[in-house]
């Protein structure tokens, strides 16, 4: 995604070219003059970003940070927020912030003719529609729009079980409806193709969990996993992102939280670490599974922890989301960040012998040659690892260090693996 374009308050937001294309396009509906056409796009523009910066604004009310992508097909917001109900404020604060801070005046400009010039009426209506017309339309209950977050929280906060398939029926349901409204009676082929997709990707979701549920050896299961006490059914650091999931180039992301994820770890290792925490957010929203949830949450924390960012790591995470047996090595890393050196070189040494997974095995690796604690790691490798387990992953310590060009550290690893095997 690149890093962001600006920032308003202290939140990152970044444009994809392709959202200006649309907005191009969808103003020459209005009119083909070149006053028109500016004036759409200042105003479909501001609209947009006044929707995200409202969401952005009620993440950081709750403490999380956040960040903001306008796309083709309009603007997400990623942060974090534990619980349905906080999630739920969060969605209505987008549409509410246009309704209420440019819509309602608008509005009354507009009902009592105050303006009555010609083109000054056009820009009025170019208003109402960007910040009255969506801001409804985005209420409408479909995911992953806002009034269908809004949907399945309020069906975690009432059943204590996920939220997540009702939303999704009642997507489809109205999806298909909208669609055919738009074509029909509003005459609107973006609109109907809009909802029509939208319907469509939730249908297929659908499809999808019914085929993981059905799948030989597996069961359903009802409740939220790892529900706190008064969390209202949802998994304690539950990170939300408000808007189309996009990628790098602005167009919309599948949705299928696993390959989400995947995209996510590429992006890790390729060093794109922001896209690796959208990415991320953007599967934890997916995800209805546990196991699929905390694999975001991890990916998130990696990202976080690559970026330097540690208090962004363990917002993602929180000390009760970690898994010690599985995630050694991210709570080395987070060690090493804290300043607790010692514990945390024990535990990459142990994560980088103990680890199942090559991959998480070559991510430990490019953290300790990043973080420049290559000698304490391979001290402890050799000394503190029995039965000489810890000397292979410190020899491809010292090959990481070599190809990286750090040959003063390289050469101190060598040297210590020397010493362990006289």
């Amino acid at each position: 995604m690149g890093r962001p374009h600006l920032l308003i308050f202290g939140i990152p937001v970044r444009f994809e070219p392709f959202f200006f294309v649309v907005v191009v396009l969808l103003g020459m509906g209005w009119s083909t003059d070149l006053r028109a056409l500016l004036s759409w796009t200042v105003v479909a523009t501001t609209s947009v970003l006044l929707h995200e910066l409202g969401h952005a604004a009620a993440f950081r009310g709750f403490g999380s940070d956040a960040f903001i992508v306008l796309h083709g097909f309009g603007g997400a917001t990623f942060g974090r927020v534990e619980g349905p109900l906080k999630s739920m404020l969060v969605s209505l604060a987008g549409p509410l912030s246009t309704l209420m801070l440019v819509g309602a005046p608008a509005y009354y400009l507009w009902h009592n003719e105050v303006i009555s010039h010609p083109f000054g009426r056009l820009v009025l209506l170019q208003i109402l529609f960007a910040n009255v017309g969506w801001a409804v339309l985005n209420l409408l209950p479909i995911l992953p729009l806002d009034g269908g977050l809004v949907l399945r929280g309020a069906v975690e906060l009432v059943t204590r079980r996920d939220g997540t398939k009702v939303a999704r029926v009642v997507s489809v349901f109205t999806g298909f409806a909208a669609a055919a409204f738009a074509f029909a009676v509003l005459d609107s082929v973006f609109a109907a193709f809009l909802f029509g997709f939208l319907a469509a990707q939730n249908l297929s979701m659908l499809s999808q969990s019914s085929d993981r549920l059905s799948g030989p050896g597996t069961t359903a299961r009802d409740t939220l996993p790892e529900a706190a006490p008064g969390a209202a059914g949802t998994a304690p650091g539950e990170r939300v992102a408000h808007g189309f999931p996009v990628s790098r180039e602005g167009a919309p992301l599948a949705t299928d939280p696993a390959a989400l994820l995947k995209r996510g770890w590429v992006a890790l290792a390729s060093g794109r670490w922001m896209d690796a925490r959208r990415l991320a957010s953007a599967a934890h929203e997916q995800a209805s599974e546990s196991d699929l949830r905390r694999q975001a949450r991890s990916l998130a924390a990696w990202a976080a922890v690559f970026a330097g960012d540690c208090d962004g790591a363990r917002r993602e995470l929180g000390p009760s989301e970690i898994d010690e047996e599985q995630d050694t090595l991210l709570l080395g890393s987070l060690s090493v960040l804290e300043g607790d050196l010692p514990r945390g070189s024990a535990l990459l040494a142990q994560g980088l012998v103990s680890a199942r997974d090559e991959e998480a095995r070559r991510r430990g690796l490019r953290f300790v040659v990043r973080a420049g604690i290559a000698p304490e790691v391979a001290a402890r490798l050799v000394n503190d690892i029995p039965d000489g387990r810890g000397l292979i992953p410190a020899m491809r310590l010292e090959k990481m260090l070599e190809a990286a060009g750090r040959d003063d550290l390289a050469d101190r690893v060598r040297e210590i693996i020397a010493t362990a095997a006289r």
